[in-house]
Formats: structure tokens, C-alpha cells, sequence
């Protein structure tokens, strides 16, 4: 009887293994794929956002908000609010070669497969980062609080992504 449980065990191990490595096959971004991509960070104190948004044309836009700016309708994502909260800081360009540099983290950490919401380390006054992408068949969210500090394997790779990402948007 004992084998037999053991047998069993190992067979439900086995299974659960080859299960779990085939639904966490990769989905591959093309450069096409994405058509926008949002990275914000939000600071604590004083409450500033900085968002970088990137469109289909390739042309960067960042934006700084301040608290006193920032009206409670405010949405992260499309970097709009009602009221004047919109601050434009600068404009550029991206090469192709810099947008394929992104498009290859997102891959290669599988950024599709992230939760929306990460669970990051449990610190106070700290920041929140997040990354959008959208495209005419996706849209995906990733992100939260103190999530570059967190040894979770989600946030690790999130993490990546965001440096990476990061990097190539400073000029």
C-alpha cells in the first residue's frame, strides 16, 4: 500500500510539473504588438508622478504632477485629468532600435503573465510603479507599491522590465 501511495505521488508531482511548465509558455510581443506604453512612478512626499507615455509614432511624452495639481479624477494611465493637471516637461522621438530594446524585456519577463497589482515589500513611504501597454488586440497593467524592494519572483521580474524600460527613456 505503501508503494502504491508513493507511486501516485510521484505521478501527481510529475504531472503538476509538466502542467505548470506548459501554461507558462511565453507569449511573444512583436514590435507591432504595441501601440502604447505607459510608465509611471509615484512618489509619496510631497506626492509627485512622473509618467512617461509612449504612442504608436514612437514619440515620448513625459509628464510631472505635483499633489497640487493632481484633481481626484486624476488617471495614471492616460496621463489626463479634468481639471489642469496635465504638465507636459518634454517631447522626443524614440529610435526603433530603443523600442525593440523594450519590447525584448517585455518578453523576456514575460510581462503579460504579471498580475495587475503586485504585492511589493511591506515599508511605509516609499514609491508605487507601474507599466501599461495597450495594442489594438491587448491591454495589460503591472505594478505597485515598493515592488523594486520586494525578493518576490513576480516583482523581481517586474522589476527588470522597469529599469530597462526606465533607462531607455531617459534621453
Amino acid at each position: 500500500m505503501k508503494r502504491i501511495h508513493e507511486k501516485a505521488l510521484t505521478i501527481i508531482v510529475i504531472m503538476g510539473i509538466v502542467t505548470s511548465m506548459i501554461g507558462c509558455r511565453k507569449t511573444n510581443l512583436a514590435s507591432t504588438d504595441v501601440d502604447r506604453l505607459t510608465l509611471i512612478i509615484i512618489g509619496f512626499y510631497p506626492a509627485s508622478y512622473v509618467v512617461f507615455d509612449v504612442d504608436a509614432q514612437r514619440l515620448v511624452n513625459r509628464y510631472d504632477f505635483t499633489d497640487s495639481w493632481v484633481a481626484g479624477d486624476f488617471d495614471y494611465f492616460s496621463a489626463t485629468a479634468t481639471s489642469l493637471a496635465k504638465q507636459r516637461r518634454d517631447s522626443w522621438q524614440m529610435s526603433e532600435e530603443k523600442w525593440a530594446t523594450i519590447i525584448a524585456a517585455l518578453n523576456d519577463n514575460d510581462f503579460l503573465s504579471l498580475p495587475s497589482e503586485l504585492k511589493g515589500a511591506d515599508v511605509t513611504d516609499y514609491v508605487s510603479l507601474y507599466l501599461y501597454i495597450a495594442g489594438p488586440d491587448l491591454k495589460h497593467t503591472s505594478g505597485g507599491y515598493a515592488v523594486d524592494l520586494s525578493k518576490r519572483r513576480d516583482c523581481k521580474r517586474f522589476t527588470r522590465i522597469f529599469v530597462t524600460v526606465e533607462e531607455v527613456l531617459k534621453k
